[in-house]
């Protein structure tokens, strides 16, 4: 049981103290705002261009919300993190 311990505490010091280990735990939740901030970028712009040549209607702005762009990105942070 000592040699257990000892490689479990040499296992957590080099865990806490590497940054690959930080990026693995990092990289999906990361790639999720990624994913979230283009698509805000996107579609800012889009309204932005759809204000400027005078074609704003209600019903387009309802349906294309951030919602399922939003679930999209959750669902790919989640399938990431399986993975790992």
């Amino acid at each position: 049981m000592n040699g257990f311990v000892t490689a479990l505490k040499s296992e957590l010091f080099i865990a806490l103290r590497t940054f690959a280990s930080k990026l693995i735990l990092l990289a999906p939740a990361l790639v999720v705002i990624l994913q979230n901030v283009l698509l805000w970028i996107t579609e800012t712009g889009q309204a932005a261009r759809d204000s400027l040549m005078g074609s704003p209607s209600f019903d387009e702005v309802v349906s294309s919300n951030a919602y399922g762009y939003f679930v999209d990105s959750m669902s790919t942070g989640l399938t990431m993190l399986g993975f790992y």
